[in-house]
C-alpha cells in the first residue's frame, strides 16, 4: 500500500513538472516571436524650423484706366454748323468743340426778351394802380404770373443759345467724335467721348493675405509692360471690403502720367506694393508642406524619431518660403524630403 502511494505522488510531481515546463516553453516560443518584429524606419530629411527676414513685397498685373472719362451729351437741338475738334485732339474744359445753327434760337430769344419787357412794364403799372384801388387783385396776381411766365421763357431761350456754343466740360483727349458738319442734332444725342488721361487708374485684385498689408493711402511703384524704364509713383485710393467669388479684394491705384502722357488707357502694368519691405517671420521650405497650401499639414519630427502630422496655418509665400502664422515653434523639426513614405506616427530615421 505504501509502495502504492508513493507511486502516485511520483506520477503527481512529474505531470506537474511538465505542464511548468510546456508552460514555460510557450512563453519562451512567444518572446521569440516579439523579438522577431522589425521595425521599418523611413528615411527623411529634416530642417529646423528658423526665423528668417521675409521680403514682403508683391506684386500684381492689372490695365491702366481713366480716372476721368465722359460721353458728352447734346442738351439742346440744332443743326450743326460746324465742328472744330477731330478724334485725338486735346481739349482744355471749357474750350469750343462745335456750333449749331443759331438763327431760330436768336429769333426765339428775341421774342422772348420782347415778351418779358413788355409783361415787367405791365406789372409796374398793375402795382401802380392796386396801390390806388384802381384793379383788382385778381388781375395783378394774373399779371404776375404772366411776367414769372415770360421770365422763365428768357432763362431759357438764353440757355438754348448758350448751348449752341458746344464746350468742353473737362480737360482731356477726344477719344470718339459722334457729330459731323450738318448733322442734327437732339437732346441727349452722343457729341464726342472725352478722356482725362493726365491721370490713371489701375485696379488690381489682391488676395485675403496680403489685403491685409495695404492701408489706404499708401504709395506704390507701377511699371507699364511696354515701358519697363519708366517708373511711377502710385497711391493706394481705395479698398473693397467685400471679397468676389475667387475670395480676392479690389484695390484701385492712382498716378499720374508722365508730361507727354506716354500711358495710353487699356495698356497693362504692373503694381508693386511694399517694395524693399521684410520682417522677421518663422519660415519652412514650400516642399515641407504636405497637400495644398490651402489645407497645410507638415510633419514634425520628435526626439523619440516618430513623425506626427500637424496642421498649420500660413502667411505670404515668397518664392520657395513660407511664413508659418500658427501650429509651430521654433527649434522644431520638419521633415523637408520623404513625406510621402510616411504617415502620422512613422518612425523615421533622419539623413543627413
Amino acid at each position: 500500500m505504501k509502495r502504492i502511494i508513493a507511486i502516485t505522488m511520483i506520477l503527481i510531481a512529474g505531470g506537474v513538472i511538465g505542464l511548468k515546463l510546456y508552460f514555460n516553453k510557450k512563453a519562451i516560443q512567444e518572446n521569440a516571436e516579439i523579438s522577431g518584429i522589425v521595425v521599418t524606419k523611413f528615411p527623411v530629411m529634416v530642417a529646423e524650423i528658423r526665423k528668417e527676414k521675409l521680403n514682403l513685397s508683391f506684386s500684381i498685373n492689372g490695365a491702366f484706366e481713366p480716372v476721368r472719362e465722359l460721353s458728352f451729351v447734346s442738351e439742346t437741338q440744332g443743326r450743326v454748323v460746324n465742328v472744330l475738334v477731330e478724334t485725338g485732339d486735346y481739349v482744355q474744359e471749357g474750350q469750343l468743340i462745335a456750333r449749331l445753327d443759331a438763327e431760330q434760337i436768336n429769333n426765339e430769344l428775341a421774342l422772348a426778351e420782347a415778351n418779358y419787357e413788355k409783361t415787367f412794364s405791365e406789372l409796374k403799372r398793375f402795382e401802380e394802380l392796386a396801390r390806388g384801388n384802381a384793379v383788382t387783385a385778381q388781375q395783378l396776381e394774373e399779371i404776375k404770373i404772366s411776367n414769372k411766365t415770360a421770365k422763365t421763357n428768357l432763362t431759357s431761350a438764353r440757355k438754348q443759345l448758350k448751348n449752341s456754343q458746344i464746350k468742353a466740360p473737362v480737360p482731356g483727349i477726344i477719344n470718339s467724335r459722334y457729330i459731323e458738319k450738318g448733322s442734327y442734332l437732339m437732346p441727349g444725342m452722343p457729341i464726342v467721348q472725352i478722356v482725362d488721361v493726365r491721370r490713371l487708374k489701375i485696379i488690381v485684385n489682391v488676395s485675403e493675405t496680403d489685403v491685409l498689408q495695404i492701408i489706404k493711402g499708401q504709395e506704390v511703384v507701377v511699371h507699364a509692360d511696354l515701358f519697363q524704364g519708366e517708373k511711377y509713383t502710385g497711391k493706394v485710393r481705395s479698398i473693397s471690403v467685400k471679397a468676389d467669388e475667387t475670395k480676392n479684394y479690389e484695390v484701385e491705384i492712382e498716378l499720374e502720367n508722365n508730361p507727354d502722357k506716354q500711358l495710353k488707357a487699356g495698356m497693362n502694368g504692373t503694381v508693386t506694393f511694399n517694395e524693399d519691405k521684410t520682417k522677421s517671420a518663422l519660415t519652412i521650405p514650400r516642399e515641407s508642406i504636405t497637400g495644398s497650401l490651402k489645407d497645410p499639414k507638415i510633419y514634425t519630427v520628435g526626439n523619440n524619431s516618430m513623425a506626427h502630422l500637424r496642421e498649420i496655418k500660413i502667411g505670404k509665400v515668397v518664392n520657395n518660403m513660407v511664413e508659418i502664422l500658427d501650429g509651430v515653434t521654433e527649434g522644431e523639426k520638419i521633415v523637408i524630403s520623404g513625406q510621402i513614405n510616411i504617415h502620422d506616427g512613422s518612425v523615421v530615421s533622419i539623413i543627413k
